[in-house]
C-alpha cells in the first residue's frame, strides 16, 4: 500500500499497489518533482497535477 502524507501529517493520497514495491524514490527536475516507486521489472512515477494542491497523476509503468 502507497500511502503519503502532507505538510500538516495528514493523509494525502492512498493506494493498493497489489504487489511488493521494494524501491522508492524522489526525482527534481526543473519545475516538477516526481515520485518513482520500483516493483519487480517496472517503475511508476507519480508527478503532481496542478489543478488541485493534493492531486496526484500515476503514469503508466516503464518496463525493465
Amino acid at each position: 500500500m502507497l500511502l503519503l502524507y502532507d505538510k500538516a501529517g495528514q493523509m494525502a493520497y492512498q493506494e493498493i499497489l497489489g504487489e511488493s514495491c521494494h524501491g522508492i524514490a524522489t526525482l527534481t527536475v526543473p519545475d516538477a518533482e516526481m515520485l518513482l516507486v520500483g516493483c519487480k521489472g517496472k517503475i511508476w512515477e507519480y508527478s503532481r497535477v496542478f489543478q488541485t494542491n493534493s492531486a496526484l497523476k500515476k503514469s503508466t509503468p516503464q518496463t525493465h
